[in-house]
């Protein structure tokens, strides 16, 4: 994993440039890390390794059109154990647009380093009334485009990730890995206000709000 993670990382200049001044717990310190370089941090047979993020090409750079990501696994009811399946949104809190406020440092030769910041928004709607949240990494990022990209990056997980699953399956899906993509495919039938209904005394007829077609109902 630490290959293929240090390929796209260069391919998409992405670089560690500072010094860990003090001793500091390794698995925090990557959990943290990881997410601004575009990286997870994951921990496979004990142990601690990082893994892109994103889809990338074979150059490991970044492939926005990349719609054929490989799946290595798809689960069902037919594999998933009965019981276990949990589904958990985040907080509204954790799930609101915000703009993306990232301050890099800036080096110039003979003269004492100072910041920048970058802000990013998404241009798709009225943002004028999101909060900023900042990104401070002077500590290790020194050029504007990468700011720019953990700034996107930032608003990306915040818009598209708002949930999250736990379950178990069998013996037989253990040859995962973390970083690898999976399918989830899973069926309910929820009761709502607009599927009620009453029966009608004087004639039988079934009165719903939305209308209920002929034909079984389980």
């Amino acid at each position: 994993t630490f290959e293929a993670s240090a390929k796209s990382l260069e391919a998409n200049g992405l670089r560690f440039d500072g010094a860990i001044e003090q001793q500091t717990n390794v698995r925090s310190y990557l959990t943290d890390l990881a997410p601004l370089h575009l990286c997870n941090f994951v921990v496979k047979n004990g142990q601690f390794g990082v893994t892109p993020a994103l889809p990338f090409s074979n150059s490991g750079a970044i492939d926005p059109s990349a719609v054929n990501i490989p799946i290595q696994a798809f689960f069902t009811s037919a594999n998933i154990v009965d019981g276990t399946f949990e589904l958990t949104f985040l907080d509204a809190s954790e799930r609101q647009n915000f703009k993306a406020l990232v301050s890099y440092r800036v080096m110039e030769k003979n003269a004492i380093p100072s910041s920048q910041l970058v802000l990013a928004r998404w241009a798709d709607y009225d943002s004028s009334q999101d909060p900023q949240e900042l990104f401070d990494v002077t500590s290790f990022c020194s050029s504007k485009a990468q700011a720019e990209k953990i700034a996107r990056y930032m608003l990306s997980l915040r818009r598209r990730v708002d949930h999250m699953v736990t379950f178990q399956t069998s013996p037989e899906q253990l040859n995962l890995q973390p970083g690898q993509y999976i399918k989830l495919s899973t069926s309910s039938a929820p009761t709502g206000a607009s599927t009620l209904g009453v029966i009608s005394y004087d004639n039988g007829d079934v009165v719903a709000p939305m209308g209920i077609e002929n034909g079984v109902r389980e």
